[in-house]
């Protein structure tokens, strides 16, 4: 009988032992361990105040995760703490408006300009880790995030994440999407509503039509196509281009200059809802035989935007966007592609016009021609 309890024993630590390894391994398939999970929820149990999701661009991966993560908050944390989710601008591309349009994203979402950080309230970044950003109000930066969810490499990842702080950038992944999916999955979140829907879609608009997705974006991506609607999938990937997008190309193709395997494109003073045109357009001169950087800029308003793509290895996008703007960043896709960007403000207060648009554009254009060739 002795001798039978401790077979009995030693098999039952042994099935314990197994449950935990296979456990562990399906975190790891995650890219998360049970310590950074158990971490996570222990920071999300014990906030007294409100959680504020902030995104700095409008796009369909940010959207998608930022929707998602107020699913995995509103499963884990106190009753009596609100979730408010902020935006950076105005949907502009026509997938945008349709995801936004289609969940009511409007009713979710409020403009950073309306967000105060309360002494117990907890920032927490999407897609982004730029603290210093200049799309954000500059009486909020430089942002003093709690938690960060990115799989591009800001000035956040160099920063040492403290005890009370989840960090999780990794740019393993294409998406920041997949990051969320892979969260909820292991705090038993359940995705309803729109959310396995944007969340796929956030993957494969990222991913390049998961041309550049890694093995965990497509394990993601799977799991999410089971429950999103499939015609309303097909719908946001067949997004129409709009006529000023068109416009923009054009404009580009006929203010390009090339030294070598640089290409530089101005595309001229855009519409506050069109700045997203830029990264097509920096996608698509990158497949330009012989190009292996594309420098697509334009002006919104008082602001510089740009979009860079690189398939250059030796050349780290983030270091040189930063070094030659003082400021942006860029992500190394799973296809070896480089992805930057960096959005600039030249404020000319009373003294702004039309007439001193034209010569600012000019200016511009000469400066960022120096700093790309030079």
């Amino acid at each position: 009988m002795h001798s039978g309890g401790k077979l009995y024993l030693y098999k039952e630590v042994a099935e314990m032992i197994d449950k935990s390894a296979e456990e562990g391994r399906a975190l790891n398939n995650l890219g998360l361990s049970a310590d950074r999970v158990e971490k996570f929820k222990s920071i999300v149990k014990s906030v007294k105040g409100n959680f504020l999701i902030l995104i700095t661009q409008i796009d369909p991966d940010a959207l998608g995760a930022a929707y998602a993560f107020q699913a995995v908050l509103s499963n884990l944390k106190a009753s009596d703490s609100r979730i408010k989710l902020y935006w950076c601008g105005q949907p502009g591309m026509a997938q945008n408006r349709a995801i936004v349009n289609l969940g009511s994203l409007s009713q979710h979402f409020n403009m950073v300009d309306k967000m105060s950080v309360g002494k117990n309230d907890i920032l927490i970044l999407i897609d982004s880790s730029a603290t210093n950003d200049s799309r954000i109000p500059e009486s909020l930066r430089p942002l003093r995030p709690v938690m960060v969810f990115d799989h591009h490499d800001g000035d956040v990842a160099s920063q040492e994440e403290g005890e009370d702080q989840f960090f999780c950038i990794d740019n393993e992944v294409g998406s920041a999407s997949t990051l969320i999916e892979e969260l909820a999955v292991a705090t038993d979140t359940e995705l309803t509503e729109y959310r396995p829907l944007f969340l796929a879609f956030g993957i494969y608009n990222d991913t390049k039509q998961l041309a550049s997705s890694s093995r965990r974006d497509r394990e993601s991506y799977g799991r999410l196509t089971e429950k999103a609607n499939q015609q309303e999938l097909q719908m946001l990937i067949n997004f129409p281009l709009s006529e000023n997008y068109f416009d923009s190309l054009q404009y580009a193709l006929n203010h390009r200059k090339q030294k070598g395997g640089r290409i530089v494109m101005n595309a001229g003073q855009l519409k506050e809802d069109s700045g997203d045109d830029l990264s097509v357009i920096a996608d698509l001169m990158l497949r330009q035989k012989g190009v292996d950087l594309a420098v697509v800029w334009g002006m919104i308003g008082q602001k510089v935007r740009i979009s860079a793509r690189s398939s250059d290895l030796g050349t780290l996008l983030g270091d040189e966007l930063r070094k030659k703007f003082s400021s942006g960043g860029a992500k190394l896709t799973p296809s070896l592609t480089s992805e930057g960007g960096v959005t600039i403000n030249i404020d000319f207060g009373i003294w702004w016009s039309e007439g001193v648009r034209e010569h600012a554009e000019k200016l511009v254009s000469e400066r960022i021609n120096e700093l790309i060739f030079e």
